[in-house]
């Protein structure tokens, strides 16, 4: 039966920086990395892909991170999920609008992750040529879908919860 097939994506809500302890930086430190197709003028998402053989979930989050939006990040491997979105079957078409040779539901796991600051020597353009944009997170409603502002809201719910222990 077509769609009977479940495919899991990992993907993480990075932010550009750690939760400050004081205003000032804290506007920098919370920007979210965003990306997009090269072709769609509008719609930006969170990175998110496939788990490949044999990998934890939050090692797949980071290596897609970093294939889609060329930015090392981290995400720290014994985390929980902040969030988990279902996408009812079949997935037809693939990204860029090309048919998917096995149409399935697919679910989506989403962890936290911060800019590895000590990689950014290998900041690099994405391997998909996807573009990649920081936004402030007064942006963010206004340019992702409701599904992924979900995501980014948790995000940031939880990221307030951590500044809070900072200060």
């Amino acid at each position: 039966m077509v769609g009977t097939e479940f495919r899991i994506s990992c993907g993480a809500v990075v932010f550009y920086g750690p939760p400050a302890s004081d205003d000032s930086s804290s506007a920098e430190n919370d920007r979210v990395l965003l990306i997009k197709n090269d072709d769609d003028k509008t719609k930006w998402f969170i990175p998110k892909g496939g788990i490949e053989g044999g990998e934890s979930m939050q090692k797949a989050a980071m290596r897609e991170v970093y294939e889609e939006a060329g930015v090392p990040c981290i995400v720290d491997t014994s985390a929980e999920p902040i969030g988990v979105q279902v996408r009812p079957g079949p997935i037809i078409f693939s990204r860029g609008g090309m048919p998917n040779p096995t149409p399935h539901t697919k679910i989506v796991i989403f962890f936290m992750g911060l800019r590895n600051t000590s990689k950014l020597d290998q900041v690099r353009p994405s391997e998909e040529g996807l573009i990649m944009r920081w936004a402030k997170i007064d942006e963010v409603k206004d340019v992702l879908s409701k599904r992924d502002f979900k995501i980014i809201d948790e995000a940031l719910r939880i990221r307030s919860i951590q500044q809070q222990s900072v200060q």
